[in-house]
C-alpha cells in the first residue's frame, strides 16, 4: 500500500504502473528540462512541486500527449 497525498496521486500511479523504461524515458524529458520526477512529486525548474492529482498531470506538465491504458 503506498499512502500519498491528493496532489501527489498521479505521480504515484504513474511510478507504480509504468514500465522501468518509460519511467526512465520521462525522468531523461523532465530532467532535460530542469525538472525533476521525485518518487511522489513533479518538481520545476525552481524546486517547486508542481501538482500532479492525476495520472494525465504528469503527461501535461511534461508536454507529453497521454494515451490512456486500456482496460
Amino acid at each position: 500500500i503506498t499512502c500519498v497525498r491528493p496532489a501527489e496521486f498521479g505521480v504515484a500511479l504513474w511510478r507504480a504502473t509504468g514500465s522501468e523504461a518509460h519511467v526512465a524515458a520521462l525522468e531523461a524529458l523532465a530532467a532535460g528540462r530542469g525538472w525533476t520526477l521525485s518518487a511522489r512529486r513533479v518538481l520545476d525548474a525552481r524546486g517547486e512541486a508542481v501538482p500532479t492529482p492525476d495520472e494525465s498531470d504528469v503527461y501535461r506538465q511534461l508536454g507529453v500527449p497521454f494515451v490512456a491504458p486500456e482496460l
